[in-house]
């Protein structure tokens, strides 16, 4: 379907995967994301991001892990670089708080 679709990026939210490996994703997506994904594992028996991306995009310039999101920051060849982030946001109540 990512081949079908020529999709560039894929973001996979709640996961509940603990870990993401280059073998799983060259399953999943292809040669075309080789090395080129980051992930946020999952927390309890919910969460994980998983953001993957092709090459084409451009260099990536950042990338940030944080406790509810990933963001990576990309430099394409016409030189405006920009970020994406995907935000999954906690489950508890205390922590939503928190979140916000």
């Amino acid at each position: 379907m990512v081949d079908a679709s020529k999709i560039d990026v894929v973001c996979l939210q709640e996961t509940k995967m603990s870990m993401v490996s280059r073998r799983l994703v060259l399953s999943m997506l292809g040669s075309e994301f080789d090395n080129n994904f980051i992930y946020l594992p999952y927390d309890g028996a919910s969460g994980g991001i998983l953001v993957a991306w092709r090459i084409q995009l451009g260099t990536v310039g950042a990338i940030r892990v944080d406790a509810h999101s990933v963001s990576v920051q990309f430099y394409p060849s016409d030189g405006r670089a920009w970020w994406l982030t995907c935000v999954y946001g906690p489950q508890q109540d205390q922590d939503k708080i928190q979140f916000l």
